[in-house]
């Protein structure tokens, strides 16, 4: 439909250790980037806030982050986008 793929804002979900954000960039599918600002450590398990995009209803075509696993001696850490409507 019209509205498949459409986000108002993503939220980030971590999985495996603990990481620290750095750098998260959306590329919109028109090729627009968006620097969103996150500069946090984001624990095991945890989601982060939704964080808003610009305008309204964006088709998303790619999510480029930047981000280092605080060290566990457990494994790396996964970090999850869930797109919200």
């Amino acid at each position: 439909g019209r509205r498949e793929g459409r986000f108002k804002a993503i939220r980030l979900h971590v999985r495996g250790a603990d990481v620290e954000m750095l750098d998260l960039k959306v590329v919109y599918a028109n090729g627009q980037p968006d620097d969103l600002p996150v500069r946090a450590v984001i624990r095991q398990g945890e989601r982060t806030r939704p964080l808003d995009l610009r305008g309204f209803e964006r088709s998303i075509d790619r999510v480029e982050m930047i981000y280092r696993t605080v060290p566990n001696f457990k494994g790396l850490a996964t970090v999850c986008v869930e797109g919200l409507q």
